[in-house]
C-alpha cells in the first residue's frame, strides 16, 4: 500500500530489535567435532604412529627352541601440519558513531561481530567436508578415502599403507541399500568390538528421507476388532472417544538409529554420501594463537540456525586494531590447527546414493 506524505511525514517507522539470518544452514558435524574436547596442538608439527605389520617373530617350538630374534619394522609415523583460517571484521568510525545515537536498534559492532563468528563456522564447516587442500584444513574428503581422491594421507601413501584406506562402498545404480549399509559397516569395524566401529552416521537431508522410506515398512501395527470406532455421528469435531486404543495418526521418523548408531542429517554432507564415522578416532587439534585471546561474543538477536548449536568453538580473536589512515576498526577471527584422524580405517562412506 502506498502511503501519502500526510502519513510519512509524522509517523516513525518500527524496527524489529532482531536480524533474520537468510544464509546460513546446518552444520551439524562440525557443531558435534567442537561439542567435544578439543585436544592441544604441540610441536612443528603432530606425529601418530601407525602399526602396519604384525610381528612375525614367534610361533611354535619344541625342546629349547631355535628363536627367530630378528628386529622387524612394524611402524611408520603419520605426520599432520596445521592450517589457518581468519575471518574479517571491520567497522567504519561514522556508521558506528550513528549507531550508538538514540537511533540505536542493534549493536553494530556485536552484531557485525557475531554475523562474523557464524560465517566463520559455516566456511569452517565447508572445508571439514573437503580434501584438504592448499591451505585447507583437513576434511573428511581426505580422511575417509582409499585412494580414489587423495593418493596420499599424513605424508604416506596408500597403495604402500593400504591401512590408512577406508572402507568405501558405490550404490549400485544409485540405490541405498541396507545390505551396502552393512558392507560399510563391516569393513570399518573390528567384529565384537564396541569401540572399534563407527558412532554416528552423517548423512544428506536427502539420504535421510531415501533412509526413512527403507525404515517405514518394517512398522508394524496391530488392529484390535472388537474395538469401538474412533469417531462417530455423534463425536463433536476434533473430539474423539475417551478410553479408546487406536492408531495414532503420527508418520515419519525424527530420529534415525541403525544398528544401534544414530543417524543424523547434515546440510553440508557432500551429495549422494553417507558417512560412516568413528567419533573416537577423528578430534580437533587446537592451536593457540599469539597474540590472539579467546573470545565470546555477547549475545545479540540474530535469528540464526548457527545460534542453535552451543559449541566451543576454538575461535580466537585478534582484537579491533585502528589503521594509521583510515576511521575504522579492524580486526580478524583466526582458528588454527587441524582435524585429524589417526586412524582412518574405523571410517566408511557409502557414494552415489539417489534412490532406493
Amino acid at each position: 500500500m502506498a502511503l501519502s506524505n500526510r502519513v510519512i511525514s509524522i509517523t516513525e517507522e518500527k524496527y524489529v530489535p532482531a536480524s533474520i539470518d537468510g544464509i546460513l544452514n546446518s552444520n551439524v558435524f562440525t557443531a558435534r567435532l567442537f561439542m567435544r574436547e578439543n585436544k592441544v596442538w604441540g610441536g612443528r608439527q603432530m606425529m601418530i604412529p601407525l602399526q602396519f605389520a604384525k610381528p612375525t617373530s614367534g610361533g611354535s617350538f619344541s625342546g629349547v627352541g631355535a628363536f627367530d630374534t630378528s628386529l622387524q619394522d612394524t611402524r611408520v609415523r603419520q605426520t599432520f601440519s596445521h592450517a589457518q583460517f581468519y575471518q574479517n571484521v571491520s567497522i567504519a568510525g561514522g556508521e558506528a558513531s550513528l549507531n550508538k545515537t538514540d537511533g540505536e536498534v542493534l549493536d553494530l559492532m556485536y552484531i557485525t561481530l557475531q554475523e562474523a563468528s557464524n560465517a566463520a563456522v559455516d566456511s569452517i564447516g565447508d572445508q571439514i567436508y573437503g580434501l584438504g587442500t592448499g591451505d585447507d584444513f583437513l576434511g573428511l574428503g581426505a580422511i575417509v578415502d582409499d585412494g580414489t581422491s587423495t593418493s596420499t594421507y599424513a605424508g604416506l601413501t596408500r597403495t604402500t599403507y593400504p591401512q590408512l584406506n577406508s572402507t568405501i562402498v558405490a550404490a549400485a545404480g544409485g540405490a541405498l541399500t541396507f545390505a551396502n549399509m552393512a558392507s560399510v559397516m563391516r569393513g570399518a569395524s573390528a567384529a565384537g568390538s564396541k569401540r572399534q566401529r563407527p558412532s554416528i552416521i552423517v548423512t544428506t537431508e536427502t539420504g535421510f528421507d531415501l533412509l526413512e522410506s527403507l525404515f517405514t515398512p518394517t512398522i508394524a501395527s496391530n488392529y484390535d476388532a472388537l474395538s469401538r470406532v474412533q469417531i462417530t455421528a455423534y463425536s463433536k469435531p476434533g473430539a474423539k472417544m475417551s478410553e479408546q486404543d487406536s492408531l495414532k495418526g503420527h508418520y515419519g521418523y525424527e530420529a534415525l538409529y541403525w544398528r544401534g548408531i544414530p543417524i543424523v542429517a547434515d546440510e553440508k554432507c557432500d551429495t549422494g554420501t553417507m558417512f560412516f564415522l568413528n567419533e573416537d578416532y577423528i578430534h580437533w587439534y587446537n592451536l593457540a594463537g599469539v597474540g590472539l585471546k579467546n573470545y565470546k561474543v555477547p549475545g545479540v538477536n540474530i535469528d540464526s540456525v548457527a545460534n542453535e548449536f552451543q559449541a566451543n568453538y576454538p575461535m580466537q580473536w585478534s582484537g579491533f586494531k585502528t589503521p594509521t589512515n583510515q576511521y575504522a576498526e579492524i580486526g580478524q577471527f583466526i582458528m588454527l590447527g587441524n582435524m585429524i584422524s589417526g586412524q582412518t580405517r574405523r571410517h566408511g562412506k557409502y557414494t552415489g546414493i539417489t534412490t532406493v
